[in-house]
């Protein structure tokens, strides 16, 4: 009886395993402003913007949230995730004319000390405006201040700053703590990497210009760095390549008629 119970067991389980869809990787973009002023290697304006998500599109990829990327919703392609560092003041106009056209939510980075008091970055007003509309916020440091291994080894209390004061006041802004840290600048060494988890965030996001795809089902997968690719004007064309390439090698496959 138990043989038969566990060769019952064990044919249902190949047939509900034939359904099940396999989480496939993410490439993580991440954006900074959307001006239009060709002033910096950055900015992106809305026309230009538009038109990259559109080619993306168009070669078949997925756009995810950051949420459910890591929560496993993906298809078995390749997939982008959209984040924006910084919280520049043009990221709000670029919601509207931009991402929520196209049922994007990008996931956005931003740092506490400049909200409300400069004119670079978008104001309290504006998140509450956004966040109600459904884009989600993480933090990005307090000061935008490099937490990388010279600043560690340099000035520890400024960096351990950085880890530890913008939960409180972002808090305040977002009515929830923020469980996501991107690292100014970029990076940070495994030491900055453990303060910030042990500061509460379940997730910290490094960024260069490597294209390095994320699979979030890997056990062995850093959650104190996780890879994200900065968009600028000059490797552009790269990650287009390297898309294209992704796309040809993986074409679409649709359901036979």
């Amino acid at each position: 009886m138990g043989v038969k119970k566990g060769l019952l067991s064990l044919f249902l389980g190949s047939i509900w395993g034939l359904g099940t869809v396999v989480a496939g990787p993410v490439l993580i973009l991440d954006y900074h402003t959307f001006l239009g002023t060709k002033t910096s290697t950055l900015d992106y304006s809305d026309k230009v913007m538009g038109e990259q998500l559109d080619r993306m599109a168009a070669l078949g990829f997925q756009f995810v949230t950051l949420p459910d990327a890591i929560a496993g919703k993906t298809g078995p392609r390749l997939s982008i995730v959209l984040t924006i560092d910084d919280g520049n003041h043009s990221i709000y106009q670029a919601m509207h004319k931009v991402f929520e056209p196209r049922h994007l939510k990008p996931f956005l980075f931003i740092y506490p000390h400049a909200i409300d008091r400069s004119r670079f970055t978008i104001t309290s007003a504006r998140v509450h405006e956004l966040e109600k509309e459904g884009f989600l916020f993480g933090a990005h440091g307090y000061y935008h201040l490099p937490m990388t291994e010279h600043a560690w080894r340099t000035d520890p209390e400024q960096v351990r700053h950085e880890a530890l004061w913008p939960a409180e006041p972002l808090t305040k802004i977002l009515g929830y703590r923020p469980t996501m840290f991107a690292y100014p600048y970029g990076f940070a060494p495994l030491a900055v990497q453990k303060l910030v988890l042990s500061a509460g965030y379940q997730w910290a996001f490094a960024a260069d210009d490597k294209i390095v795809p994320v699979d979030f089902s890997d056990p062995h997968l850093a959650h104190g760095y996780v890879p994200r690719t900065i968009v600028y004007h000059w490797n552009l064309p790269i990650l287009m390549r390297y898309l294209e390439h992704y796309a040809a090698e993986h074409p679409l496959k649709h359901p036979a008629t």
